[in-house]
């Protein structure tokens, strides 16, 4: 295993869920793969004569790439904004459009065998991409040192952005699209518990899963040792993280604490349960060691009742089992498309469609 230096470039569909939703409820699963489809043309289009890039991870809704050279990752940046302003003007449809935010961090990175397998810079580019508006690149310093100064004019003066936890981050921004202002709707707080991390809005449109509702409200709520931990399984686009929010909406008034694990990085999962320590006062808010502070966070879900943890697009078995409660008195949900969770938790396979109600939207194309 090897260290090398790049760029991290980590990209996000703007409204991704509710137009997933949308778009299930009123079609089915093949309408929302069709979504992840289009999301990844726009990331194909943009790596065109772009050379030395290695994945990280492609989600639903965006993408993680490394790479080499930090112009390359502007570049590709830039590029996948003027792709969806071209794509948004051919559009007459508002829910046809697409507008990502994008964050871009330089650092460290492990590799082996061409494939990275860590690093801080990951989780930092995450951030970035956060506290970015849509039509934005949000870079950090050590990113803006290493481009070229035709590429640096571009950039704003140097700000100070917030992170996950109390921290913060230097970066300059560009906006490359220029969009409308962005007014969220506030989120319901009432019957929310004291501890709450879902970082999804209920979607009042949710239909067509009461059967799945209930089985999983059977299965968690018998407290069994063989059912608290729930695994959602399906093909990607069915609804799996869908089912998972409403449920956490939908009960919330039966825990005290419910929390949200991004499971499809080792990364992200002990950042998150690193989170929940701070959140518990188990954790200083600027502790370095992540690790030790999800430790800390699994210790009291061992020894605590009456919470609900979610392993989101959880890839591998043997990346989460180590951080998955062995307790009865909490609940756990994973959603995956990975059949190997049979063997570890009660499994409750989706339907890749059910009964829907028809509004007006837009269908993904080319």
């Amino acid at each position: 295993m090897k260290v090398s230096r790049m760029s991290v470039v980590e990209l996000d569909l703007k409204g991704y869920s509710d137009v997933a939703r949308l778009l299930e409820d009123n079609l089915d699963a093949k309408a929302v793969a069709a979504l992840n489809k289009q999301i990844q043309r726009f990331v194909k289009t943009a790596l065109a004569g772009l050379f030395d890039i290695r994945p990280i991870a492609k989600t639903g809704d965006g993408a993680i790439l490394a790479f080499a050279r930090a112009s390359d990752a502007h570049r590709f940046a830039v590029a996948v904004h003027e792709a969806t302003c071209k794509h948004n003007a051919s559009r007459a449809t508002a829910s046809a459009h697409r507008r990502f935010r994008i964050g871009i961090t330089t650092g460290n990175l492990a590799i082996e065998n061409n494939t990275v397998e860590g690093g801080a810079t990951i989780g930092d580019a995450v951030r970035l991409e956060a506290a970015a508006s849509t039509g934005q690149i949000l870079i950090d310093v050590a990113t803006y040192e290493e481009l070229p100064p035709m590429f640096q004019s571009l950039y704003g003066a140097v700000e100070t952005v917030p992170g996950k936890r109390d921290e913060t981050f230097q970066v300059h921004r560009y906006t490359v699209v220029e969009t409308p202002v962005e007014v969220p709707e506030p989120k319901a707080t009432t019957g929310l518990p004291p501890t709450w991390n879902v970082p999804h809005a209920s979607n009042r449109f949710f239909t067509g899963r009461d059967v799945e509702m209930n089985r999983l409200r059977v299965s968690l709520e018998s407290n069994q040792a063989a059912a608290v931990t729930q695994a959602i399984a399906g093909n990607g686009g069915i609804g799996k993280t869908t089912l998972a929010v409403e449920y956490c909406y939908a009960f919330a008034g039966k825990y005290t604490a419910i929390w949200w694990l991004h499971a499809e990085l080792a990364s992200t999962l002990i950042d998150d349960l690193a989170q929940l320590a701070v959140q518990l006062k188990l954790a200083a808010p600027d502790e370095r060691d992540l690790a030790a502070a999800a430790k800390a966070a699994l210790h009291w879900l061992n020894h605590n009742s009456g919470w609900l943890l979610i392993f989101d697009n959880a890839a591998d078995p043997a990346l989460c089992k180590e951080w998955l409660p062995h307790s009865t008195t909490g609940h756990t949900i994973i959603t995956t498309r990975d059949r190997a969770w049979e063997r570890i938790a009660a499994s409750l396979s989706l339907p890749t469609s059910g009964p829907v109600k028809r509004i007006s939207f837009a269908t993904p194309s080319s």
